[in-house]
């Protein structure tokens, strides 16, 4: 039973242009691989396809007759496909998205425009809160779907995780320098005590697993530690420490040079981000449609 059908369409194709080299060309493939595949398919199917005359090919009696029969199929093939695509393209709607804004200005930002472009009749709506806020959301249909890192009720929610990111612990070169003058330059988990953090919670929920991963001390240094400022948004908490007013825990693709590592030798924690949705909710077709984008994107 014949089962390579790529070969047929590369057949095809170098029978309509009538050349193996611009069929490599319109395929971005070399030369050498085009005719590669026409010699397979040739002891395959037991007969000569192409006849050289000159600097020309042309079809042998054989190929002539395969072309004529299995064309109008492929023709039927691609008018399915398009079909298809256009009937996708045509659904439209509104679809609610819950994330928060961290998750969103990084990785839903970055979807907006290609999504759009491919779908140009749904609208996502980007609703931000943090993760127990889209989590109730979400459960309550008031979104769609909820971007989110850390549930409450996970067993409530259908849930796929489709991006991971590192995040350390960072700080700017100034507040590093002027923690040494007054500490010294030996710098250990002990010496957390008297640093200033900035984190998503009361509880340093960052920096608590950070800690957790890197000593066994972590209980007893957390008990001396407490935030400077609480802010759930990874872009500010990156202006604070650009601004020397302490260290946060900050994901790897918003480190750049005005900050520092705190502790290079320490391991990274891995924060992974879920899409959810309510197992008992009806989808339409345009949530359907960003569902299945979005499980199919790699946004970090």
């Amino acid at each position: 039973m014949f089962n390579d059908y790529n070969k047929l369409k590369v057949f095809l194709l170098v029978a309509k242009l009538g050349s193996l080299s611009r069929a490599a060309s319109r395929l971005y493939r070399t030369q050498s691989a085009i005719s590669q595949q026409i010699k397979q398919l040739e002891e395959e199917l037991g007969f000569k396809l192409f006849e050289r005359r000159g600097s020309t090919i042309r079809l042998t009696t054989e190929a002539q007759h395969i072309r004529n029969q299995i064309l109008p199929a492929f023709d039927q093939i691609d008018q399915v496909i398009e079909s298809t695509q256009g009937h996708l393209s045509q659904i439209s709607g509104v679809v609610r998205v819950g994330t928060t804004p961290s998750i969103g200005e990084h990785a839903m930002v970055s979807l907006l425009k290609p999504f759009a472009k491919e779908y140009p009749d749904i609208i996502i709506e980007l609703v931000y809160g943090p993760d127990e806020e889209i989590e109730n959301m979400v459960w309550n249909n008031r979104v769609d779907f909820g971007l989110i890192i850390e549930f409450k009720k996970r067993e409530r929610f259908l849930t796929k995780q489709i991006f991971q990111f590192n995040e350390i612990v960072v700080c700017s070169p100034k507040y590093k320098k002027n923690f040494e003058s007054q500490f010294g330059p030996l710098l250990n988990y002990s010496q957390l005590s008297n640093m200033k953090f900035i984190d998503f919670g009361l509880d340093l929920p960052n920096i608590r697993h950070w800690l957790k991963k890197n000593t066994n001390q972590s209980k007893k240094i957390l008990g001396d530690i407490h935030p400077v400022f609480v802010i759930e948004n990874y872009n500010s908490v990156k202006k604070l420490v650009l601004e020397n007013i302490g260290a946060a825990m900050l994901p790897s693709y918003l480190i750049d040079h005005g900050l520092i590592s705190l502790f290079p030798n320490s391991q990274p924690t891995t924060v992974g981000v879920d899409l959810c949705w309510n197992k008992f909710k009806n989808q339409t077709n345009a949530i359907k449609v960003v569902h299945e984008f979005l499980l199919s994107k790699k946004t970090l």
